[in-house]
């Protein structure tokens, strides 16, 4: 059986790749062989971030380095990709998105989708550790997002991913497009009979 690590990935990833897998999933899969896939800043780690956009708009948060942020779909491609074919048998692979972008920038592109003015606000890692934990990201993530406090930027860019799946990567920017109504805020209610606690304007 193809056996596939991916660092740095979360669930969002092996969600995407039970989705992109062929009929029979990995029950269709006999080859004894590996691939290593390394991604660094995943976009739908920007989900944490959904809480505080809808309520202040200001997103606080530890003054991680800017990195070129992949898209979960994008990795799950490849990891198709891996578990379908032989081609990338035996092979470590570093995927990267197309641009580095910083954290304020990831912010501001999640305010062009949702017509707001957002702004990131680093703050010290130990209230950002208590931010992250009260938004429900998982302690191990809080902690991987913490030890690159204080790292330079990256400014690594690999074409892997157009390489492996033919399509060039998606772009944070992207990523906000396809999921900017996770962070919109919940309408008013609309008042009526079956509304508890609506009051109509005068």
């Amino acid at each position: 059986m193809t056996k596939i690590l991916v660092t740095g990935a979360t669930g969002n990833v092996g969600r995407e790749l039970t989705r992109q897998l062929p009929p029979g999933g990995f029950r269709s899969l006999s080859r004894q062989s590996w691939t290593i896939l390394r991604a660094n800043t995943i976009a739908s780690n920007a989900r944490g971030w959904a809480t505080q956009i809808r309520s202040t708009g200001v997103v606080r948060g530890p003054g991680i380095p800017a990195t070129a942020v992949v898209h979960e779909r994008d990795i799950a491609a490849v990891a198709t990709r891996a578990l379908t074919s032989a081609d990338l048998a035996g092979q470590r692979l570093v995927l990267t998105g197309p641009t580095v972008v910083s954290r304020a920038e990831q912010v501001a592109a999640l305010g062009t989708v949702l017509g707001r003015e957002l702004r990131f606000e680093p703050v010290a890692a130990g209230d950002a550790r208590t931010r992250m934990l009260a938004d429900g990201r998982p302690a191990a993530l809080v902690e991987a997002l913490l030890a690159n406090v204080g790292r330079p930027p990256s400014t690594l860019i690999t074409a892997t991913i157009e390489e492996v799946t033919g399509q060039p990567a998606r772009s944070f920017g992207d990523w906000a497009a396809e999921h900017g109504d996770e962070f919109r805020q919940s309408p008013e209610p609309r008042c009526g009979p079956s509304v508890a606690g609506c009051t109509k304007g005068g």
